[in-house]
């Protein structure tokens, strides 16, 4: 959530629920293993369509965990 919450690319911050995390986590823990990267069919020129379901619903726990310093 709190990847999504950055500001990257000036003006694309996602405020994004902790279920609509789940695609990219699996995305970023996949790129970490050459191999399963590979396998999965990716190289430096995939694109990749991530779906959200979920926006920031409940906003004290959204802000909690983007917020948090660590």
């Amino acid at each position: 959530m709190r990847f999504l919450a950055q500001d990257l690319s000036g003006g694309l911050a996602i405020a994004a629920g902790e279920c609509s995390t789940a695609g990219l986590a699996a995305l970023l823990a996949a790129n970490c293993d050459a191999d399963l990267w590979r396998s999965m069919g990716f190289d430096r020129n995939a694109m990749v369509l991530l779906i959200g379901t979920e926006g920031a619903t409940d906003l004290e726990l959204y802000r909690s965990i983007v917020d948090r310093g660590d």
